[in-house]
Formats: structure tokens, sequence, C-alpha cells
């Protein structure tokens, strides 16, 4: 909202600040140039001092009251207020003094945007795209008013027309890249960003968001080299690091991911994502005490991290430390109660250890939270097959089927269930509306209860 004030505090702006403090505390009047003005008010706003700056300005103005400057300072400093309309007033007024002076029609369109009304913002960017000094700025301003309003299209409109300006300009190179994406047109993103790294192959930023959208189509080597162009051009690159890292993973290269990871460290704080990322390639090598050290790790960073603790509870499984898995999704549980995951795995685990009614109760939570979830109506209703109570295990799979009707999967187990609930009739009809669910997984079914195999009438239908 502000102008850049990053000047340095010389001698004189400190003279100058120390000389109207002097006139506060004694109450004289001392003159100030409209400069002075600009350069005391300018000195608090960096340390966020707005009481004071604002008083700057109203004793400004009562010296210099036609001044445009000091009333633009005075309507931004009104709209870091949240006092939007007063501020607005304030640039109306300024507006009929200079009408030429972009600057009002700059800070107009942010008061705009912050009121969400992105319409009139874009009209007042517009208007101060004739005279803006740095028109590439004004035209990324546009773009993320579009952006508000959800046309992508003409956001990377105005992107471009920022880039064509001012190939440099980094917030418009990131922004068509996150453009591209949410507007699903990885593709054009791809091409673009090839076509742009043709003129100025030395951009790091566009490199990186290159490697960004190939690996949003999985072609994670292409991406891979991507990263590497980036990191050629600045090694301290951290989220190329880290992304690289990431299609490493997904190339099942662990080891190498693992070693890509850990050069993030070099350059910024130990994050709690890049431990967990780390521990979950120890995880998929069965390494799982390094695994349990990375995790326990970005929970020592992160005592928050979910998904940290729901690492630590399944690798602790893995290494036979059941109570130890079930206190961490205890845990992750205890910080968000409606995470299913947690609620799952944690299930899963207190049904290997029969844990029967604490497992079930587990599931339970599951099916009120993510009732869509394809496998927990199974799961669910095995806890009371385990125990030969079919009717239980026959109401469980028709409640998962009021919520998932096309789910082929659920009438197969439940043609399982009245089979070995011995109501043949039954398990036929279910077996034919199965079939025509999806017939091309109706192994399931045998799979699961192979004596079905057996049964002619089954097998006719098929």
């Amino acid at each position: 909202m502000f102008e850049n004030t990053d000047q340095p505090e010389d001698d004189n702006v400190i003279e100058l600040v120390g000389k109207f403090e002097r006139m506060q505390e004694k109450g004289q009047c001392s003159y100030f140039d409209i400069d002075d003005f600009e350069s005391i008010t300018d000195y608090y706003l960096e340390d966020f001092n707005i009481s004071q700056a604002l008083d700057v300005i109203t004793l400004g103005l009562n010296i210099h009251p036609q001044s445009s400057s000091l009333l633009l300072r005075k309507a931004q400093i009104l709209a870091f207020s949240n006092k939007n309309e007063k501020a607005l007033t304030v640039l109306s007024n300024v507006e009929n003094i200079d009408p030429a002076n972009s600057e009002i029609f700059l800070a107009k369109g942010a008061i705009y945007s912050q009121l969400k009304n992105y319409n009139m913002a874009i009209e007042e960017y517009n208007k101060a795209a004739s005279g803006a000094e740095y028109l590439d700025e004004v035209y990324c301003n546009i773009a993320f008013e579009y952006e508000n309003l959800g046309n992508y299209e003409k956001a990377l409109e105005f992107l471009n027309k920022a880039l064509t300006i001012n190939p440099k300009n980094e917030a418009a190179i990131y922004e068509m890249g996150y453009c591209y994406e949410i507007f699903n047109k990885t593709e054009d993103s791809i091409a673009f960003f090839n076509s742009f790294l043709e003129e100025h192959p030395y951009s790091d930023i566009a490199w990186y968001n290159l490697g960004n959208a190939y690996s949003n189509t999985s072609l994670f080597e292409k991406a891979i080299d991507a990263y590497d162009y980036c990191l050629a051009i600045s090694e301290d690159f951290s989220s190329a690091h880290f992304n690289k890292a990431n299609a490493l993973a997904n190339l099942e290269k662990y080891n190498e991911a693992i070693e890509v990871y850990k050069e993030t460290f070099k350059y910024e704080d130990p994050e709690a994502i890049t431990y967990y990322y780390i521990g979950e390639c120890y995880e998929k090598m069965n390494e799982f005490e390094s695994a349990l050290d990375c995790y326990q790790r970005a929970v020592e960073t992160n005592d928050t991290f979910i998904d940290a603790y729901l690492g630590l509870g399944i690798v602790s499984d893995e290494l036979n430390k059941t109570s130890e898995a079930i206190q961490y999704l205890e845990k992750a549980i205890s910080i968000d109660n409606q995470n299913s995951e947690a609620w799952y795995i944690l299930g899963d685990i207190q049904f290997k250890a029969n844990m029967i009614s604490e497992a079930s109760n587990s599931y339970l939570q599951v099916t009120l939270i993510s009732p869509q979830n394809e496998d927990i109506w199974l799961d669910y209703s095995e806890i009371y097959a385990k125990s030969n109570e079919f009717d239980k295990a026959i109401e469980t799979i028709k409640q998962g089927i009021a919520f998932q009707p096309d789910n082929a999967s659920l009438y197969y187990r439940l043609t399982a269930f009245y089979l070995k609930n011995a109501k043949l009739s039954d398990s036929i009809v279910c077996f034919e509306i199965a079939l025509t669910k999806n017939k091309d997984i109706h192994q399931e079914l045998f799979d699961y209860y192979p004596d079905s195999n057996k049964i002619t009438a089954i097998t006719d239908l098929i």
C-alpha cells in the first residue's frame, strides 16, 4: 500500500525528525517544506508508527493543503488503517488537484482490491497505466485482480504484457506458472516457459516453473533437468532443490532424493515438511528406524504436524511398537479429531492388535467423517465378519452402499457375506447387481471367499 520507503536514514532525515519531535515537545512552530514532511513521514512508516506518521501528514497539510503527494500519503495511511472510505474521499480530492498522477489510481486500485471490488480495482489500474513509470507492475496488479475474479485467461494476457515490457519481473513469471496450473493448462505452461527460455536462458525462476510444469504432468526426468538448469544459475534456490527431490522420490530414487532434500538445509532453516519427506523416503525403503528419526525431527520442528504423527504411527507399528504407534495416532487425533486418515490407521493397528472394540470405534469415526472412502466399509464390516456376525457385517456393507451405490466392490463383498450366512437367493441377486456395476473385478468375490467358485448359481451368472 505504501510507496517504497527503503531510503537510507541519512543524517539529514534524522535531523529533520529530531527537529519535528522537539517542536512537538515544546509546542513550537517550525517550517518544513513538502519534501521534509515526506521524509519525516517515511521515517515513521518504516517503523510502522502509523499514528505519528498521520500527525506529520496532518501538520504538513495544514501548511501545504494543496500538496498532492502529502494527500496521497494520507490516503495510503488511512487505507492501511482500514479507513477505506475516508481514503477514497481523500484520493478523489487529490485527483481534482493532480488528475494525471498515476499514483492516485494505483492507490485507489489497491483500496478497491482490499474491499474485494475487483472490477473497480481493474478500472483504476487501467487508468494508472497511461502514466505509470513501471508499467509492468501495473499490468501485474491487473492480472492479480483477474485472478481474484477467477478469470485466469485474462490474467495470463496481462502477465504476458508485463513480461514483454520487463522479462525480469519475477512476480509475473511466478504468476504465469500459477495461473497455468490453476487454469489446468499444463501443456500450455510447458510451451510458454520453453519459448520464454529460448530468449531468456538465464532466468532461474523460469527454469523452476518449467520444472514444476513437467512435474505436474509426471515428466519427472525432464523436471529434474529443468531444476538442474535453475540450480546451475542459482545454487541457493532452495525450492528448486526441494522440488527436484520430490521428482526423484516420484521416480523411486529415494537415496538421491534424500541427499537433495538435505541440500535445502544449507540455504534455509530446516522445515518440518522436509524432515517428513526424508522420513517418507526411508519408510519406502523399509528403513524404519531412520524414518522414525526423521518423523520425530519433523514433530520437534512443528509439534502440530499431523502427517508426521501418522508417519510415526505407521513406522512404529512396522517396528512392532504397537503402544507407541497408538499413542502417536491418538496425538494426531487430539490435534484434529476430524482427520479420517488418522482414525483409519489407528483402526487398522487396533484391529491387528485384536483390540476389536477400539478398532470398531475408530472405523466408525472414519465412516462418519469420510463415508465416501472406498475401502472403509469393507474394513469396518470385516470386524463383524471375523466374529461370524454376518448380520452386522451385511448391515454395515448396506450402509456403505447407501453412500456409494456405484461401488461394485461393496456388492461383491455383500455377496460373500450372504453366501457365508447361507442366504443363497440374496447372494445371487446381489452378485447380478455387482456384475452390472463392474464385471471386470468379479474376481474379488473369489479372492475373498474362494468357495463361491464352487457354487453353480454364481459361476453360471459369469
